[in-house]
């Protein structure tokens, strides 16, 4: 009796043990690398992993996440260098992650995509990646369009019934002039009232060493002969942006009137350009769902993202005298601070 009710039974208990088999092996595994600051990474990798796993899901297949911080584009131990290796697919957030992924993944084939980076690193990566010097690559760019940031900078300062500003540009001397060829720097070359103001520093700094070196660089540029009545951020959005705008008006008196992040606008610069983070989420996660699917990274280009937010800081505005135009009060709905 015993046997008859178990023999029917042992076709269903094979059957469960198979289906269970063939679940863990659909299971994909990605690894996301981020270097993003604490605000931006709660809003953005959320959206994210709901987003790549809801589209994995209609076809029945299963993600698990495994998120690494990263503060340093050296600092890979040879444990995450395995993970990163073995996984289905990589994803970093963040200059520094892209940096110490890129690095992780050279000479192996696990695809890698990344996200908010500056245009310079996104080709310097996907240039390496075509080279065979790394791991196929392929991401979205913070990449605005040319000009835009400046042109609406200057409607805003147009406005002033008062001498113009003179801007210090605050940017990294270790990118160098010739990878700024398409960013702020080159714009500042054929726009009055901006100078270049270098620092010392890279990705590779932790947030406190950032702010200390901006800081720095901004105060000897306001104390020296170039006569800066304020400053422009020209940095990647996933630097401590907010904290780097209190710093300066702290330490030099002077307002910040670019910054490439929504936080940095509410901690007092007067604008910002930047990617809006829920929609470059999203944007990562089809690139993501692409690579999944057996798509090769050199056949999915580099593009920008396609949302920006304009934010704008009125109380800043009021000091600086300037008066936002009804079309630029329009474009910021929803993003004014004061």
């Amino acid at each position: 009796m015993r046997f008859h009710l178990f023999f029917p039974v042992l076709p269903l208990v094979v059957g469960l043990l198979a289906w269970a088999q063939f679940d863990a092996e659909a299971v994909l595994r990605v690894v996301i690398l981020e270097s993003l600051d604490a605000d931006t990474a709660s809003e953005v990798l959320p959206i994210f992993e709901a987003e790549l796993d809801a589209q994995l899901a209609v076809d029945r297949r299963r993600v698990r996440f495994l998120r690494l911080h990263v503060s340093s584009s050296d600092l890979v131990p040879p444990l995450r260098r395995g993970r990163l290796a073995d996984a289905d697919l990589v994803v970093s957030f963040g200059s520094a992650a892209a940096a110490s992924g890129s690095r992780a993944l050279d000479g192996t084939a696990t695809p890698h995509l990344f996200a908010y980076l500056p245009r310079e690193l996104a080709l310097l990566l996907t240039d390496a990646a075509n080279a065979g010097g790394g791991a196929p690559t392929t991401g979205l760019t913070a990449q605005l369009p040319r000009g835009a940031a400046f042109a609406i900078a200057n409607q805003l300062l147009a406005s002033r019934n008062a001498p113009p500003l003179r801007i210090g540009i605050i940017h990294p001397s270790t990118s160098g002039q010739a990878s700024s060829s398409t960013g702020p720097l080159a714009e500042a070359v054929v726009t009055p009232g901006f100078v270049a103001v270098p620092f010392t520093g890279s990705a590779d700094d932790d947030a406190a060493v950032m702010v200390a070196q901006v800081t720095a660089a901004a105060a000897a540029a306001a104390a020296s002969e170039l006569a800066i009545d304020a400053f422009w951020l020209a940095l990647d959005a996933a630097a401590p942006l907010a904290a780097m705008v209190q710093a300066i008006e702290r330490h030099t008196g002077r307002p910040v009137v670019y910054a490439p992040s929504e936080a940095a606008v509410a901690a007092g610069a007067l604008m910002s350009l930047a990617p809006e983070p829920r929609s470059t989420a999203r944007e990562a996660a089809s690139l993501a769902k692409q690579l999944l699917d057996g798509a090769a990274p050199l056949d999915v280009p580099v593009r920008a993202v396609r949302r920006v937010h304009f934010s704008l800081n009125l109380r800043t505005a009021d000091t600086l005298g300037i008066v936002p135009s009804h079309e630029l009060m329009e474009l910021a709905r929803g993003r004014l601070f004061r």
